[in-house]
């Protein structure tokens, strides 16, 4: 008896026009059915999408050396897509020939031209912990996790309880990130992704791989979803709705230790950017892009314990910026802290309360004209922008955030001028570029340099991109006494 939900009886019954009969057969939960169909065809041809439906129909069969001899006779074909090569490196790893299954994987990830989806970090990720690569099996996991699309949202739970990479979160359970590895795998985000794994539901699906660890009492609930993947249907979870409830506290316990380690390593690396920042904001210094720099140095200040810019190191280039901060919080450290802790907070009666110097300051006419362009008043907030200007001859955030006042009211003529007052160095071609196309079709879309990341690195959240490896190389070239712990 085959158990089916609604849905999937209308899928069979009103099947989509490339649905080939073993398609419909494995929706039948008829597998076998399905195999036999393959061999049959198999007899008469042995084109790539016969072999195709072999591999898939072999998982489902858990015929594993059938699986990777139809991938032996695929693989032999020349021209195989991304996909086609993905699914030969799956067949491998059920066979247990991981080495040549990472092999595989990597070809299909660099003969593609595109390497860098979340998907091929996941595929490798298994593939490397497979033959105990373990750190670069750590490396693709947390590089996938920022990099998936809404249709591969499941892959951030499932890969906490993959089995292929219990291993690759003992690794970071037990390893601390240098700087490198830190610009490399940090992620604004990914305080949510831990968020979302504390829940035990919606259920993770499973694998193949998995099934050996998945406790035999709670097999009984698992259904093929597609060839390689099993989960729980409606109507399994209805029948056993104990069985199920434990299910996913099995699931909860298996993954606990691992978000732990993944929550670990991330700490970690934010640690190691924020001990990084002063050398960051020299950098960028160095670079012209002064108005980043400062951001590096605010960055700093937000994350210390009483805001102190007497702590800050001494940037010849940003003198004239620290000098101010310094004033500021002579004069007041309350005042100082205020503006740099709650920014967002600088509103018409909080500016007219600050004492002089701090209410006469860069960051006082910066983020009052911040507070009037979230309440709409753009032009309000320009004046306030370019007495910021007056202040900051050397920082271009007054002007970039005029330039979008400009678009936002329809003023495009000034967004014009005041973007051709922005220096070379302060704004990568790519996003002038774009800027100024904005405004020849007079759109008023966000520009890119818009963003503030919490925890600035040198690409700064992309504005720059190539900038964290450019940094790596100035760091060495330094002696190592300038060098981070």
């Amino acid at each position: 008896m085959v158990n089916l939900t609604e849905e999937e009886i209308q899928e069979i019954l009103n099947p989509e026009e490339d649905q080939t009969e073993i398609e419909s057969l494995h929706l039948l939960g008829l597998h076998d059915c399905a195999l036999a169909a393959v061999e049959q065809k198999l007899q008469h041809t042995q084109d790539i999408s016969t072999l195709n439906e072999g591999i898939k129909t072999a998982l489902a069969n858990q015929r594993y050396e059938l699986a990777a001899d139809y991938a032996d006779r695929l693989r032999s074909i020349k021209g195989l897509d991304k996909f086609t090569t993905h699914l030969i490196s799956l067949a491998y790893n059920y066979a247990g020939r991981n080495l040549d299954a990472y092999i595989v994987c990597r070809e299909a990830v660099e003969n593609s031209g595109c390497f860098g989806g979340g998907t091929d970090f996941y595929s490798l990720a298994c593939r490397a912990s497979s033959i105990g690569r373990y750190e670069e099996s750590l490396a693709y996991i947390l590089r996938q996790l920022p990099l998936l699309e809404s249709g591969e949202h499941y892959l951030k739970r499932k890969a906490f309880l993959d089995s292929e990479l219990a291993d690759a979160w003992n690794q970071a359970e037990k390893s601390t990130p240098d700087l490198k590895q830190a610009l490399d795998f940090y992620f604004e985000d990914w305080k949510s992704i831990a968020r979302e794994n504390q829940s035990p539901t919606p259920e993770r699906w499973v694998d193949h791989s998995d099934l050996s660890q998945v406790p035999k009492e709670f097999h009984v609930l698992l259904k093929p979803r597609c060839a390689s993947t099993f989960e729980t249907p409606p109507i399994k979870e209805a029948e056993f709705p104990e069985l199920h409830r434990r299910y996913l506290e099995w699931q909860a316990r298996t993954v606990a230790p691992r978000v732990h380690a993944f929550t670990r390593y991330m700490e970690n690396c934010e640690g190691a950017l924020l001990e990084a920042q002063p050398l960051f904001a020299e950098f960028q210094a160095g670079k012209g892009r002064l108005w980043v720099a400062r951001s590096h140095l605010q960055a700093i200040l937000k994350h210390s314990a009483d805001c102190n810019p007497s702590d800050l190191a001494d940037i010849p280039l940003l003198e004239p910026l620290l000098a101010e901060f310094r004033a500021q919080y002579k004069e007041s450290p309350e005042a100082f802290r205020f503006l740099v802790q709650r920014s967002t907070e600088v509103t018409e009666e909080a500016y007219a309360a600050l004492p002089p110097i701090n209410r006469a300051s860069g960051l006082a006419a910066l983020y009052l004209g911040n507070k009037r362009s979230t309440e709409g008043n753009y032009l309000s907030a320009v004046q306030a922008w370019l007495e910021c200007a007056e202040i900051w001859r050397w920082d271009s955030t007054p002007l970039l955030n005029s330039i979008f006042a400009f678009q936002r009211s329809n003023r495009f003529d000034l967004a014009s001028k005041a973007l051709d007052l922005v220096r070379d160095a302060e704004l990568p071609p790519h996003t002038r570029e774009r800027i100024e196309r904005n405004i020849a079709h007079q759109k008023n879309d966000r520009n890119l340099c818009y963003q503030r990341p919490r925890i600035p690195t040198p690409e700064f959240g992309g504005l720059w991109p190539g900038a964290n490896k450019e940094f790596i190389k100035w760091l060495e070239s330094r002696t190592p006494l300038t060098t981070t712990k």
